[in-house]
């Protein structure tokens, strides 16, 4: 299940990117138990902290909606023919003439992510439970990378987040009374909790 969370969560992260126009189409990806890496060509705005909090937003948005995610074999031709079709077809490459089409939404034409693929998917966007994106950074030229977390891993880590901005406003707030050794020792362990959520 895990796995299929991040699944159809990077279905509708590629959305997402798109919505806000961020994204010009997916350059890979790679899924594990609820945490996902996602790389997708952009402009110079991605990576902007409104952009990251509205992609966060509306994947957040379809996940409380509960959207069914359906898949379908229809002929190539048909699939190339849906408006909103996330995937490129590239001149010259090969395809067969039936393609698995996944979508989420309630039928082609309210689709949120319309993609042709061969994996796994939750059935309702509500299993997918909680989104949140760890990082936004460049790894190409044109070419940026996500790392992105599901389920209670997503949970788990934005409660973690906040507190730890909680701590870092309280401690800034009264400098004095932060003895100044006790600090690498609590910035590694939050380093090491932070990473913990990709093991």
């Amino acid at each position: 299940m895990a796995l299929m969370r991040a699944h159809t969560a990077t279905h509708l992260l590629n959305w997402a990117l798109r919505r806000v126009g961020a994204g010009r189409g997916q350059r890979g990806s790679s899924i594990d138990e609820d945490s996902l890496r996602f790389d997708y060509a952009t402009d110079d705005c991605a990576g902007e902290d409104d952009i990251v909090e509205n992609v966060v937003s509306l994947v957040r948005s379809v996940i409380s909606q509960a959207k069914p995610v359906t898949v379908e074999e229809i002929p190539l031709q048909k699939a190339a023919e849906i408006p909103q079709l996330q995937s490129e077809f590239k001149e010259g490459k090969e395809y067969p003439e039936i393609v698995r089409v996944a979508c989420v939404g309630s039928g082609m034409d309210e689709a949120f992510a319309v993609e042709c693929c061969s994996g796994t998917h939750v059935l309702n966007t509500s299993s997918v439970t909680d989104f949140t994106i760890l990082s936004d950074r460049s790894s190409a030229k044109g070419v940026r990378r996500i790392f992105a977390l599901t389920g209670e891993k997503a949970r788990q880590s934005r409660s973690y987040g906040r507190e730890v901005v909680s701590r870092l406003e309280s401690e800034c707030s009264n400098p004095t009374e932060v003895p100044s050794n006790d600090i690498p020792g609590e910035v590694t362990q939050w380093i090491i909790t932070f990473l913990s959520f990709f093991i």
